[in-house]
């Protein structure tokens, strides 16, 4: 989401594009092959933001499931409607108008649609990091000082942790803090099982 995101923002900007965030539900039938998936089969329509007949000029999606929502309004728009891809989509390359796709992926298509980027695209700007550490700075402020930064990992493929653990860990990150008389800043990895 916040790939694509980061495109729409620039964009904007750039450009002065409107913007329109529609939400997409999907059904069970998601987790089928892309090939089953046509004509927006896997889009729960009744839960999804309506898809009314004022379509995009350019839809921005990202991954494989938003992929097949984009295909299926550049359908009804009877291809008014052009789709930036974000990140390998699984489908044919000949349905999408640009595919941008971060060289760490390492997929080599030789595509004239595709663009590489050297990262993947993100809403992070100066603006954003101005802001975010404005924030930060308000909320540390009242925290008790000293401050225990503390970063936390997860299940991995050599190691499983048991939520009796991260109980365990949590009780005594809560004992050093009152201890100290401080606080704790606590972050985990995305990846955190």
């Amino acid at each position: 989401y916040t790939q694509s995101l980061g495109v729409a923002n620039y964009l904007k900007q750039q450009h002065s594009a409107k913007i329109i965030e529609k939400s997409i539900i999907f059904n069970k039938l998601i987790k089928l092959p892309n090939f089953c998936l046509v004509n927006g089969v896997a889009i729960d329509k009744k839960n999804s933001d309506v898809l009314d007949k004022k379509y995009p000029d350019l839809i921005i999606s990202t991954g494989r499931k938003l992929a097949h929502a984009a295909l299926y309004i550049k359908k009804l728009s009877i291809g008014k409607s052009k789709v930036l891809q974000i990140m390998r989509p699984n489908y044919a390359l000949k349905n999408f108008d640009v595919i941008a796709i971060a060289e760490h992926d390492h997929y080599q298509y030789n595509d004239t649609r595709v663009i590489r980027t050297i990262g993947s695209p993100n809403i992070i700007s100066e603006a954003y990091i101005k802001q975010a550490s404005t924030n930060l700075e308000t909320k540390l402020a009242k925290l008790a000082k000293p401050r225990i930064a503390v970063i936390i990992g997860g299940s991995s493929k050599d190691q499983n942790v048991k939520q009796t653990q991260f109980i365990k860990f949590a009780k005594n990150i809560n004992k050093i803090c009152q201890q100290l008389n401080g606080s704790a800043i606590i972050t985990s990895s995305p990846r955190t099982g």
